[in-house]
């Protein structure tokens, strides 16, 4: 973003990404406030805000949370704390430059409303644990019980990414970011109690333009079916297969209808992104060896029950994820069938032939695969099948792309 001053200098602000040289996070946000003079081709003030990148317990820095305000020789920057933040909380950056905004408040900021960076909208991220960032620390500890985040929102998750994209220009905060680790279609409606959060939907408002949201993957009991895939069976025909697909064909489907309607309703002038859940298990074939990286999705039965077979556990887990992303998806286009105005409501495919995903399933190496595998049960057996910080990059980029066609 840039501001021009009288004398025909311009203020330019950027986020950048510091390196803090550990293994995580590698980075963390940064906001930079420079003066470029072209009549000389120098910068007489130059100056970044950043967090502390030594802090015990982790590192932690600042990101553009809100458009610059301009007052008659300065520029004052909104900015929210990412990472190991304690106390969590904004900081007012106020920054003197002689000539800005005399002619406030017709000042303009240049680049804001420009096709490459759009002026930030208001954003609300809506969903479960693959929306909050379940499995990617460090988590928000803004909201919590105890003096933890009981909604797992990770300072990594896909929605935090997109925010921080200025080509997307969607405008992400603590009181936006309503995505909850455990959530079904009920809290979307309702306010958890046990958590202490309000309705989901309490969150949106006519200002609102833009919303993202994963759900259904709790409404059909999948963390159980997931327990199943590695300590018992799970493959086609089993017990907890035809648990789970009971629920996506006959449960499923008016829950997530009613969803999308209060959504559509409290939101009425945003567009809503209905993202699908990211394949986890790989393509394996009964002809293909055992793979000790995810030895449990090896066994099972085949569908008639009888006997083991190779590979079983991991396409029962493939055909699970492919028949609830196709009900989510003939969900979203019955909803948008019924009115012109319901076509905001879009579908985001997340494992189409180009996806980020393809490849990287809980079976590739540990600095391939973009999903938390069984290693992680020791933080919490929650994580277990959650997109790692790569996994949530990847739907960034899918939710990104969906944004800005």
């Amino acid at each position: 973003m840039a501001v021009p001053s009288s004398d025909g200098r311009l203020t330019l602000v950027r986020e950048i990404e510091m390196k803090t040289g550990i293994s995580y996070p590698t980075t963390v946000p940064a906001v930079w406030v420079a003066v470029y003079d072209p009549t000389s081709n120098s910068w007489p003030y130059q100056q970044i805000m950043s967090g502390d990148l030594t802090k015990a317990g982790g590192p932690y820095g600042y990101f553009i949370n809100n458009p610059q305000q301009i007052g008659n020789n300065t520029l004052y920057l909104l900015s929210g704390c990412s990472g190991n933040c304690n106390p969590a909380g904004q900081k007012l950056w106020p920054v003197t430059v002689a000539g800005l905004g005399v002619d406030y408040p017709r000042g303009a900021v240049l680049t804001a409303n420009t096709g490459t960076e759009p002026a930030p909208v208001s954003y609300v991220a809506l969903g479960d644990s693959y929306s909050s960032g379940e499995g990617v620390l460090p988590f928000d500890p803004s909201t919590n019980v105890s003096g933890q985040d009981v909604c797992h929102r990770s300072d990594l998750a896909y929605a935090r990414l997109v925010s921080r994209n200025p080509q997307v220009g969607a405008m992400l905060n603590s009181g936006t970011f309503a995505a909850c680790s455990g959530a079904t279609t009920d809290q979307i409606f309702n306010a958890n109690t046990s958590n202490h959060e309000p309705s989901q939907v309490s969150r949106l408002s006519a200002s609102t333009k833009v919303v993202t949201i994963t759900i259904g993957g709790n409404d059909i009991g999948f963390s159980d079916y997931a327990k199943a895939c590695i300590l018992d069976v799970c493959s086609i025909g089993s017990s907890a297969y035809n648990t789970v697909l009971d629920k996506i064909n006959n449960v499923l489907p008016t829950n997530l209808l009613a969803t999308y309607h209060l959504i559509l309703t409290n939101a009425p002038n945003a567009k809503i992104y209905v993202l699908g859940y990211p394949q986890v298990a790989p393509v394996k074939t009964v002809n293909d060896p055992s793979d000790p990286r995810c030895e449990y999705l090896y066994s099972g039965k085949n569908s008639t029950g009888l006997y083991d077979e190779p590979w079983a556990n991991a396409r029962g887990a493939r055909d699970i994820l492919t028949k609830l992303d196709a009900q989510i998806s003939a969900s979203v286009k019955q909803v948008q069938n019924l009115n012109a105005d319901y076509l905001r409501l879009q579908y985001v495919e997340v494992n189409g032939d180009n996806s980020p995903f393809a490849g990287h399933t809980v079976c590739a190496d540990p600095g391939d695969s973009y999903f938390n595998n069984i290693d992680q049960v020791a933080n919490s057996p929650f994580y277990v099948f959650h997109p790692n910080s790569n996994g949530q990059a990847a739907y960034a980029r899918l939710t990104a792309s969906a944004m800005t066609r």
